[in-house]
This record gives structure tokens, C-alpha cells and sequence, in this order.
């Protein structure tokens, strides 16, 4: 079979997105990507560098499709308790349902752990990731401030959480995703409900 000779670095991070997909982060190599591709080895050195590169390059992929479709469910949420139920519930569908995406998110914990490269990169994601959170509680509760903690460290707080869950998801098979997660949600809007009543009718 020929191989295609023109073709851009999109084409090859989506390819390795069907390796890592079909056979998981240890069958990701220069090889399998190029022959999902069809192209040779030497077109995906010539967009990559090295394999790292090519994989903290589908996990910045990956976040940013992540991202887009948490924009399209977040539309609309309102504001206060309303706003950040829907908060929530676009989190659980974009973010804790994706699995593959998960197996590409842990599988770059791991290599931070003996990479400084991949580590920084990880660092930079869950920053943006944070951030993200960050600005669309922003948006529904208004002034941040006011808040029982910093938005920031709620949103890492979540943040947390919410891998956790994933991880789980992908260890146990039979781990009940739906129910936790509405436990999880029912804790976070009832403090946010005490907030509220709490807060001096000044400010609300």
C-alpha cells in the first residue's frame, strides 16, 4: 500500500488518538502511529520530535475538544444554585464521561512521575483545567469573593474530586458513577445553599 505524503500534524494526533483508543497508552509508538496514519515514520518526525511530543500533543488535543463541548453545555446555566447544578452536571458529562480521555489524562500522570517534560505538561493542563472550573463558577455565582474559600481553591477542590471519580471509573468496572456523583453534587449545593442564607441581605 502507498503511503500518503502530504498530510498535516492534526492527522497524526488523531491518529494516535485511535492507537491510544484501540490498545491503550503502551501501543502508542512512532510505528503504530504512522502505519494508523499511513504515512512513514519520517512524516510523523517531521511534526514530532519525539514520541513525548506527540503524546503531550494529543492530551492538549484532547483537552481542548474537552473544552469545547463543556462550552456548549454550560450555555445557559444561569446563575446561583441553578447555575452551578448545571455547572456540575456539564462537568459530569463532558469530564467523567469520556473515559479514553481519562486513560490519556493518568497515563501522563504517570509518565510526570519519571519525565520532567511530561510532568510540566501535566502541570500546565490541570492548571487550565482549574482554571476553566474557575471562571465558569465565577459566572453563576457572581461575587467571587464572597464565597466560603477562595474560588480558586474550590475549583481545584473539584478538580480533585472529580478525578478521583474518574479514576475509579476506570479501575472498577462496577463502580457506580451516577449515584456517587449525585451524592457529590447534593454535598456541594447544600453548602453553597448554607452559604447563601448566610451571607447579609446587603450583598445578596
Amino acid at each position: 500500500m502507498s503511503r500518503t505524503r502530504h498530510i498535516g500534524s492534526e492527522k497524526i494526533i488523531e491518529a494516535a488518538k485511535d492507537v491510544l483508543s484501540r490498545g491503550g497508552p503502551e501501543a502508542l509508538t512512532i510505528r503504530s502511529v504512522a502505519e494508523s496514519a499511513d504515512v512513514t515514520k519520517g512524516t510523523v518526525y517531521y511534526y514530532f520530535n519525539a514520541k513525548e511530543d506527540l503524546v503531550n500533543a494529543v492530551i492538549r488535543s484532547s483537552v481542548d475538544e474537552q473544552f469545547e463541548q463543556f462550552d456548549e453545555a454550560f450555555q445557559g446555566a444561569g446563575s446561583n444554585l441553578e447555575g452551578i447544578e448545571k455547572t456540575l452536571d456539564a462537568i459530569r458529562e463532558v469530564f467523567l464521561k469520556d473515559d479514553v480521555f481519562h486513560r490519556r489524562f493518568f497515563g501522563l500522570v504517570a509518565k510526570g512521575f519519571v519525565d520532567e517534560s511530561s510532568a510540566r505538561e501535566m502541570r500546565l493542563l490541570m492548571d487550565k483545567i482549574g482554571y476553566k472550573i474557575e471562571k465558569c463558577l465565577a459566572e453563576v455565582m457572581g461575587d467571587t469573593r464572597e464565597f466560603i474559600v477562595p474560588l480558586n481553591h474550590f475549583s481545584r477542590i473539584l478538580r480533585a474530586m472529580f478525578d478521583g471519580l474518574a479514576l475509579q471509573v476506570l479501575v472498577d468496572p462496577d463502580f457506580d458513577i451516577d449515584a456517587t456523583f449525585e451524592s457529590v453534587k447534593k454535598i456541594i449545593l447544600a453548602l453553597y445553599s448554607e452559604h447563601v442564607r448566610q451571607w447579609p441581605a446587603t450583598q445578596r
